[in-house]
């Protein structure tokens, strides 16, 4: 049996992030950001509440999607743009 890697392990968000040196009090925008969020949520947990992240797609359906997770998860911090 041949095993596939799900969407986490393959864009590893925290890591990706990361390695790019998103840390506590920046500002970054995910561009395309989807209807999940992955990599602004991440963002947002990793800017903190000092900073912000702006999670931009052309989906209205997909940032009110990013917007509630946002709030599931307690994170103030991310702004949706359309």
């Amino acid at each position: 049996m041949v095993y596939l890697s799900g969407g986490n392990e393959l864009l590893a968000a925290e890591k990706i992030l990361k390695n790019l040196g998103v840390k506590q009090g920046q500002t970054v925008s995910d561009l395309g950001c989807g209807g999940v969020g992955h990599f602004s949520l991440q963002a947002g947990s990793l800017v903190g509440p000092s900073g912000l992240v702006y999670a931009v797609d052309i989906l209205r359906s997909a940032l009110s999607n990013v917007a509630n997770r946002a709030r599931l998860e307690g994170l103030k911090n991310i702004k949706t743009v359309w």
